[in-house]
């Protein structure tokens, strides 16, 4: 959230946004988009300069706390400025489940003020479009500091809702404030974990620099001049977490459709976690179900969004190396590489032939779903392993 001046038909706007976006990220290293909202500067220019800024953002699962406090300095003349902030969420949203900010609270020189809406046809950049302001009048004395204080709570806004960790981005934008008369005299940012969350749980922090404190991260700047947003990427729970809680419903799951996806989650977790134990286990599980049906089990992967099957002996074999078994790895390997050496002869069948029925028919799923180069390279490992033996 942000506090900068707009003139509009001669009526100046100081308005504060503060977004929050939820979501998965493409992979691991890219983070997801937030929601952005439109960053209005001055028309004409402003003399009033923010002088000082102090932000608190309290994050929590499933909430961020924020408390801002604003010190405006007026260097011209004595005027009233009608001040604001967008407030009405998203033109094709209803207003009451779109709204951003939650028990707002607004104080001008330490006396509550409760600010208008006004309807404003709606600004759009793109992403967001706002159907109008809360609005409130500030007078301003010439050579006096104003100080504007501002407190609410703000619900994750979800960005996808298929993820194995999902992951948060909060965003306090503060390249806004360059449109206020230099630069800002100084400028203050903590982030404090709360409600269970710790350092393991973030994803990410920009800009560089914030240092670390005993609950949280701090960033400080003087004389800004604002060319980067405050960003903090996070999962509402770490992959250990999400471990015991996924070990905890396969054991108790009770439908036969819904173990298996369970089963494919936790086994993708576990390697997460490098809990090469879990890892193993799931793919015992999957060996002698494969058996019973006669047909390979398609796991889903949510990291990748996408099923593709490889012989669940190369993943125990890869699993059992990781875990400095070396010799069960090695007995699981001389199983694994004849399965696929005839996998891949399938393949190249297929591909000699122009014709995917057959292996379709043997393995009861689509050609595609199969991970042909997988298979490929995944023989080619498991025979250095055992030349290396």
């Amino acid at each position: 959230m942000r506090m900068f001046a707009h003139m509009e038909d001669s009526i100046p706007f100081l308005t504060l946004l503060f977004f929050v976006a939820c979501g998965l990220p493409a992979d691991a290293d890219v983070g997801p988009t937030p929601v952005r909202g439109v960053m209005l500067g001055p028309r004409t220019e402003s003399d009033v300069r923010l002088a000082a800024e102090e932000v608190t953002l309290r994050l929590r699962r499933d909430r961020c706390e924020v408390t801002a406090e604003f010190s405006l300095e007026n260097e011209g003349a004595t005027k009233e400025i009608e001040v604001g902030f967008p407030d009405a969420g998203t033109v094709d949203g209803p207003r009451d489940s779109q709204t951003l900010l939650r028990d707002l609270q607004v104080k001008v020189d330490g006396k509550a003020v409760v600010p208008a809406y006004r309807p404003d046809p709606p600004s759009q950049d793109g992403q967001v479009s706002f159907r109008g302001w809360s609005v409130f009048p500030v007078r301003f004395a010439q050579g006096a500091r104003t100080a504007i204080s501002v407190a609410y709570w703000t619900p994750p806004q979800p960005v996808e809702r298929l993820a194995l960790l999902p992951t948060c981005a909060v965003l306090y934008v503060l390249r806004t404030g360059a449109a206020w008369k230099g630069t800002i005299g100084r400028a203050r940012v903590a982030l404090r974990l709360e409600d269970g969350l710790t350092r393991s749980h973030l994803r990410g922090l920009t800009p560089a620099g914030a240092r670390e404190t005993d609950d949280g991260y701090l960033w400080e700047w003087t004389d800004l001049e604002p060319a980067e947003d405050v960003q903090v990427r996070f999962v509402t729970r770490d992959a250990g977490e999400l471990l015991a809680v996924l070990s905890r419903q396969v054991r108790e799951v009770k439908n036969d459709a819904e173990e298996v996806e369970l089963r494919c989650e936790l086994d993708e977790c576990a390697r997460l976690c490098n809990d090469h134990e879990v890892v193993v286990a799931q793919c015992d599980w999957f060996l002698a179900r494969e058996q019973a049906l006669k047909a390979p089990v398609v796991p889903f992967s949510v990291q990748r969004k996408e099923r593709k099957w490889l012989p669940w002996e190369l993943r125990k074999a890869r699993a059992l190396a990781a875990s400095g078994s070396a010799q069960a790895a090695l007995e699981c390997a001389a199983t694994a590489i004849p399965r696929l050496r005839e996998v891949l002869a399938d393949y190249d069948a297929m591909l000699k032939t122009n014709n995917a029925g057959p292996v379709q028919a043997k393995y009861r799923t689509h050609d595609t779903m199969i991970d042909w180069a997988g298979a490929r390279s995944g023989l080619a490992e498991l025979e250095k392993l055992m030349e290396g033996r």
